[in-house]
Parts: structure tokens; C-alpha cells; sequence
């Protein structure tokens, strides 16, 4: 079971890759604040569809009240300077011991390594999915192509870990 933010599944979606996730990790939680995120309406119209009938592996959840605002577990700094689906997304992914967390952002990444937490982001999806990953067929194909919406850093692509996820 892994927590996501919006990014990668809004990425994953929009390049018809979001079937990947519950091949390489089973079940994916998402708290409110991302659901919400995914299906504003200034949104990519397919990401929004896709959250209106959100498929059988994606469940939405609460987070404990005021968890946002407490510090972590870990006793690290607040997440305040992030966006509320990066701040959900972490207290979700620290509430339920996920096993990893998707996200994108540099702040966001920076902040859930912080609070302890296992990161990994769209390339990383399609990095374990890759020709010596654990899917193979269309999507190893393609897996290890350049993403066609985003330029990736040079970081975020070292820090990527290429080997499939045991779930």
C-alpha cells in the first residue's frame, strides 16, 4: 500500500500509465485534499473524469484532524510551507505506515524524507515498470522514455530507484 499526491497521478493518467500503480503496489490511498486537487475543475479534463469513477485500487481517505498542523512523529518542523495535497499526502503516508510515498515536488520530497518517510515519484513509477522492471508488455516499452510534459532534474533522476517495490 502506498500514498500518492496529485502529481503523479495526474501525470500517470494524462499518459495513460495510471494502471501501472496497482500492478507495482497493490492498493493506493489518497487523502481528501488530493482527491480535490485532482478533480478541480481548471484541471486536465481526463485527470478530473478519472477521479469522478475512481477505479476499485484507489481509495480516498480522511486524516486525522489537526495532523497537518501537529509536528511529526519524528518530531520534525511543521509542513505549512507546502500545498495542502503535499501536507495530506505526508500525514497520510506517516497515519498509515505506507510504504512509500509518490510525489513530485522538490519541496514536498524534501519535506517527507524529513518526516522519515520513503519517497518515489512519476519517473520512479515508470523507472520500476522500465525493461528490467516488474511490468513487463506496453508499458516497459516506453517506460524509459523522456516524459513529454516536464523536464526532470538531474536530482529527481538520481535520486529515482529503479528496482521494483516488494509489496
Amino acid at each position: 500500500m502506498i500514498v500518492s499526491d496529485t502529481s503523479p497521478i495526474s501525470y500517470l493518467v494524462i499518459t495513460g500509465y495510471e494502471e501501472l500503480l496497482p500492478v507495482l503496489y497493490g492498493e493506493v490511498l489518497i487523502p481528501e485534499a488530493v482527491s480535490r486537487e485532482l478533480g478541480h475543475p481548471e484541471g486536465p479534463a481526463p485527470v478530473s473524469d478519472w477521479i469522478a469513477a475512481p477505479p476499485p485500487w484507489l481509495t480516498v481517505k480522511s486524516i486525522q484532524p489537526g495532523s497537518e498542523e501537529q509536528r511529526s512523529r519524528h518530531g520534525r518542523e511543521t509542513l505549512q510551507h507546502l500545498d495542502p495535497g503535499e501536507r495530506a499526502a505526508i500525514s497520510l503516508a506517516e497515519q498509515t505506515d505506507a510504504q512509500i510515498l509518490l510525489i513530485d515536488e522538490t519541496a514536498g520530497r524534501e519535506a517527507a524524507r524529513a518526516h522519515g518517510l520513503e519517497v518515489t515519484g512519476m519517473i520512479g513509477v515508470l523507472g520500476a515498470a522500465g525493461p528490467d522492471g516488474a511490468v513487463p508488455g506496453r508499458w516497459a516499452a516506453t517506460a524509459k522514455q523522456p516524459a513529454p510534459f516536464r523536464n526532470v532534474s538531474r536530482k529527481v533522476r538520481r535520486d529515482v530507484d529503479m528496482k521494483p517495490i516488494d509489496r
